[in-house]
């Protein structure tokens, strides 16, 4: 290998690293609520471009946050769990088919519908901060 080669690999070495970056990442959070009363039991998810998808669990006032999302527009859904008083019926955990399906009382269905939902986020390096208001 000549020295122009010997150049040239290194180059491509010390370039390696920020090619793999691409547009960055970064990180969303916010608040979930619905007639201004936080939502919990579930999540936010994220459908990124090139197909990823991120994922950030609702805390107990409706918060949550998702690291190392990648830059760019990503629509957005919610998926929910039953709470956990719901979790238990007469002193025995209930079956799966025995949990109430879908989304707690009054939140439309359509949230769970990236296509659906309306809602979407522009990621951005750093702290995107993004709360979501569900409306009936």
């Amino acid at each position: 290998m000549g020295p122009r080669c010997l150049r040239l690999v290194a180059a491509a070495v010390l370039a390696a690293p920020l090619a793999g970056c691409g547009p960055g990442a970064g990180e969303v959070a916010g608040r979930v609520t619905f007639r201004g009363r936080p939502v919990t039991g579930g999540s936010v998810v994220l459908f990124c471009p090139g197909k990823r998808i991120a994922r950030g669990v609702l805390g107990p006032d409706g918060a949550y946050a998702i690291p190392n999302v990648p830059a760019g527009d990503a629509a957005v859904a919610l998926r929910f769990s039953p709470p956990a008083d719901a979790v238990q019926m007469g002193g025995r955990p209930l079956r799966p088919d025995e949990l109430p399906p879908g989304p707690p009382l009054g939140i439309p269905p359509r949230y769970t519908v990236p296509e659906e939902s309306g809602l979407a986020v522009r990621v951005t390096r750093g702290r995107v901060v993004y709360d979501i208001e569900l409306s009936p």
